[in-house]
């Protein structure tokens, strides 16, 4: 099942100096995306949407739209700044929903709103997070129902993209605050027992890993918001 509110989170930072915000935040998501992407829980053409702030303006956006990672990062960076309007980088952010794969039953089934896949940069720090909003990492779903076979198939994938990110981004994983459905750790996601608040519904449309999955659009300013929404 897909949960409309983030079933597990994980970030990776570093700080920097004398960095590209624009050149180090593309760089920096497209080399996560690769990591889910060779292991088919990120599928398709990486799209996301990229917010470049003006430097001593929080509220000030330079460029601000949707793109699709084609050709080099620099080829990119420089798409971008040539519709940017004038002024000196602040920091920039990108955001992406991924689609993915899952396996169920020994069968492969595409999966809406898998993932959010973030990069921020600024002047003086770069972040990369990578939050869940699925339950096929968990041996139980978002009902608290077993589903084994689901568990036994998926969980592999996950504990090995995330040991990749962390060899691919060169940082430490860091495994954010446990939410109502999990806590993440540094191989996948542990369920969260003896519950005594009510769950958050899950999306609208949602199903069991064993038919497609839909998860409702998540706005990008709220994409790493643990609350209800």
């Amino acid at each position: 099942m897909i949960a409309s509110t983030p079933v597990a989170r994980w970030t990776w930072g570093d700080f920097v100096e004398g960095v590209d915000p624009l050149v180090r935040c593309l760089a920096d998501l497209t080399a996560a995306r690769s990591v889910p992407a060779s292991y088919r829980l990120a599928l398709g053409e990486p799209t996301f949407r990229l917010t470049v702030s003006e430097a001593g303006r929080p509220a000030g956006v330079l460029f601000q739209g949707e793109l699709t990672a084609g050709g080099s990062v620099e080829e990119l960076a420089d798409t971008v700044r040539t519709a940017m309007r004038p002024g000196r980088i602040g920091s920039v952010d990108a955001r992406s929903t991924v689609v993915g794969s899952l396996v169920n039953g020994g069968e492969e089934l595409s999966a809406e709103g898998l993932f959010d896949l973030n990069a921020s940069v600024d002047t003086n720090f770069a972040m990369v997070e990578l939050i869940t909003y699925s339950d096929a990492w968990m041996p139980y779903d978002l009902k608290g129902r077993a589903q084994s076979a689901v568990y036994e198939a998926n969980a592999p994938r996950l504990e090995a993209v995330l040991a990749e990110l962390t060899r691919v981004l060169g940082s430490d994983m860091d495994p954010e605050d446990p939410t109502y459905f999990g806590t993440p750790t540094g191989t996948g996601v542990v369920t969260v027992s003896n519950r005594t608040e009510p769950p958050p519904t899950p999306g609208p449309g949602t199903k069991s890993p064993g038919g497609t999955t839909h998860s409702p659009t998540r706005p990008a300013s709220a994409a790493s918001d643990t609350t209800a929404r």
